[in-house]
């Protein structure tokens, strides 16, 4: 059921990557023109309100989950590109800070394999961006609370997010 809240201080909305940008929508924060779109009110003009990374986006597609709520693999092995790449000569780095990963390596026995091989002994590699600098978005298509956002995940937009995966 939809309820009504009134705050007098501040409010933390933490309502996972896809939730709290469809909360703030519904309630008429975001961008105008697609609130008005979909017939709700704006009440605050917040274009970027439905930036996510990529990355967060497709994981809860699949498993409409968080962030290595179920950890799949044994190891990881968080890299970064070497100070050198050229990529690093048309693009900033995105990471949060010098010497950040931008990719991860999971690796497990079995990863991702519904039936393992019968024989026991082999090795599952995937990889990951990190640091994305591709975001993906989150919208309404109507103004029903009930029905689900879309959902854009963005994935490898940029250049340097197809470089890192190409070093991954």
């Amino acid at each position: 059921s939809i309820q009504n809240a009134t705050a007098t201080r501040k409010v933390i909305l933490s309502a996972s990557t896809i939730g709290s940008p469809e909360i703030l929508l519904n309630s008429g924060i975001g961008n105008i023109a697609d609130l008005k779109a979909v017939g709700i009110k704006p009440i605050v003009d917040l274009p970027d309100n439905t930036t996510a990374k990529a990355e967060d986006i497709s994981f809860w597609q699949k498993t409409g989950q968080g962030f290595l709520v179920d950890s799949i693999a044994s190891h990881l092995a968080f890299i970064c590109l070497h100070d050198s790449d050229p990529i690093f000569k048309t693009n900033n780095d995105p990471s949060a800070g010098s010497h950040l990963p931008h990719y991860e390596l999971l690796i497990a026995n079995s990863l991702f394999l519904v039936n393992s091989p019968p024989y026991k002994n082999f090795l599952g590699i995937a990889n990951a961006v990190v640091s994305p600098s591709s975001h993906g978005s989150v919208k309404l298509w109507s103004n029903n609370f009930f029905n689900a956002p879309l959902i854009d995940p963005g994935l490898l937009k940029s250049d340097f997010d197809k470089a890192v995966m190409r070093a991954a």
